[in-house]
């Protein structure tokens, strides 16, 4: 057994490409250190339920998963760095996105409106603004869970929700793919937190080397695949800066 393989937080048919080309490069990267690796990503859910198999070679998971029900159950391998405007390498934001029709309202005012989310299990869509509106001391009077962050942004844009927050590379990919985009607007930006995290189980002893093939695969990657995927660079962050980020109440 080759082992599993997934990329599954910024999966879209327009990412594709960019991504079988990075897996491609880690495939060859692992074979020239004589580590299996399987020839094709696995995709939707299931990208998601193998974090845990014990023969998963490689994945990107989200920052609260690995604080919460992943730790001690995966190994870190490093942090992507994004292309993202004033956010420090290794770290991202979550984008609180309106209709236009409300783009002057603050983001208090949405105290008593519609919340859409893509999961309780979301650093980004839930744990995110959860901690942003601690600090103003209110919350939302309904929430929606919609199951991704392309999902809330399609709900607000429809009227079915009056917020989201959204990744801010999932609202950069939706602002550039989809139309219904352009009847959105961003408000506010959350704090910065290390961003989605790529991890392993099958080669915990050979994170060293991973860490070294899948920088190298994201430096190789052609200039269209890394504009597409924002893809800059990898970096190693301190566990600890994932784990003191507050998990949110439920």
């Amino acid at each position: 057994m080759k082992g599993l393989a997934s990329f599954p937080m910024y999966e879209r048919k327009e990412l594709e490409v960019p991504h079988h080309e990075l897996w491609s490069l880690i495939r060859r990267g692992m074979e020239s250190k004589s580590l299996s690796a399987p020839h094709n990503l696995i995709s939707g859910d299931d990208g998601i339920c193998i974090w845990t198999k014990e023969d998963l070679v490689l994945s990107q998971t989200c920052g609260l998963p690995l604080r919460t029900f992943l730790k001690g159950k995966v190994s870190y391998i490093g942090t992507p760095i994004y292309d993202l405007e004033n956010c420090p390498p290794g770290y991202y934001r979550s984008v609180f996105i309106v209709n236009q029709n409300n783009k002057s309202l603050e983001l208090k005012d949405f105290s008593d409106k519609k919340f859409a989310f893509n999961g309780y299990d979301s650093q980004s869509g839930y744990a995110a603004p959860y901690n942003h509106f601690l600090g103003l001391n209110t919350w939302f009077s309904e929430l929606i869970l919609s199951g991704s962050h392309r999902n809330s942004a399609l709900m607000v844009a429809n009227g079915k929700a009056d917020i989201a927050c959204i990744d801010e590379i999932s609202w950069e990919l939706i602002k550039r793919f989809d139309k219904f985009s352009s009847s959105l607007v961003g408000i506010k930006k959350t704090n910065p937190t290390p961003a989605l995290p790529f991890i392993t189980v099958k080669y915990g002893k050979e994170v060293p080397y991973l860490f070294d093939i899948l920088e190298a695969a994201i430096k190789n990657l052609s200039s269209a695949s890394s504009e597409i995927l924002l893809l800059k660079g990898l970096k190693r962050i301190d566990l600890e800066k994932y784990y003191e980020v507050p998990n949110p109440k439920l």
